[in-house]
């Protein structure tokens, strides 16, 4: 609970950005449907989705442990 209050208080922006980056890029692969084969032509959507989502959920997890882990150095002093 101790490293929470110190990321909350010095890495807030960095640490919730990233939790709502990862939550979103994991929602949006998920439920991601492409462009039906039958469809006269593909949409930028569904030619650049997945590769978009897995990147956003990539850097929102970096971001986030990036923040817990200088606010656990914080916490402990070093």
């Amino acid at each position: 609970m101790n490293t929470l209050k110190f990321v909350l208080r010095w890495e807030a922006p960095s640490f919730l950005g990233g939790i709502a980056l990862a939550a979103w890029a994991a929602y949006s692969l998920l439920t991601f449907v492409p462009d039906p084969p039958s469809q006269a032509f593909e949409s930028a959507v569904s030619i650049f989705g997945r590769p978009t989502y897995i990147t956003g959920l990539l850097i929102g997890l970096a971001l986030t442990v990036r923040a817990w882990w200088k606010g656990a150095r914080l916490a402990s002093g070093r």
